[in-house]
């Protein structure tokens, strides 16, 4: 048996994962939920940036910013340009494509990574301690200079090279064993080594 469903009461409102909301800025999910919106259920997203700088009330630098984080996360894919007809004349636009970040999801939040913090073993600490003890100069001048490289190493200061990453977060390979850095801390890397993405 066959029930068409037409009742109406799936259309104008749109799901995403509460996996946007937590690894991201205001500027990053509200591109994203305006994408994801466009997309539908085809999945293709096609307006120009001047509507979503208008639909966000953010300058064309935050937009690319956004649009930037978004694709670097690949939460959402470039497809190329289209040349549609719009109220004052042909303009040019890019189509991305939402990519189905739901398996992400669902592994974060049922538990992908194990919750093993590494400084527990002596190893690196949170993120948030390292800058305190930076800017504080808490610290023996001899390991001062390792919290500095730390920090500058976190920061991005220097061109990015290939560095592996779990689901957005940056890894690192210690004691033998692979870390993911989320949210300041490292985790142990429970998943097998083929979900490593190297960017």
């Amino acid at each position: 048996m066959e029930i068409q469903d037409e009742s109406g009461d799936k259309k104008y409102f749109t799901i995403i994962p509460n996996y946007i909301l937590n690894h991201s800025t205001a500027n990053d999910q509200a591109l994203y939920l305006q994408m994801k919106r466009i997309a539908g259920d085809n999945g293709t997203c096609e307006a120009g940036y001047r509507y979503f700088c208008n639909q966000l009330q953010i300058g064309y630098k935050a937009y690319k910013k956004a649009l930037q984080y978004l694709s670097t996360h690949n939460w959402i894919t470039f497809i190329g340009e289209k040349e549609v007809l719009t109220d004052g004349g042909k303009q040019k636009i890019f189509s991305y494509k939402v990519n189905d970040i739901w398996k992400i999801n669902n592994r974060y939040y049922k538990g992908g990574v194990e919750s093993k913090h590494l400084n527990q073993q002596g190893g690196v600490e949170s993120n948030a301690k390292v800058v305190s003890k930076v800017i504080q100069g808490g610290v023996k001048s001899k390991q001062k200079k390792n919290y500095k490289e730390e920090l500058i190493r976190r920061t991005d200061f220097f061109p990015k090279k290939l560095k592996p990453f779990y689901e957005g977060y940056e890894m690192r390979k210690a004691q033998g064993k692979w870390w993911v850095l989320k949210e300041g801390d490292w985790l142990e890397f429970a998943a097998p080594e083929s979900e490593i993405e190297w960017k």
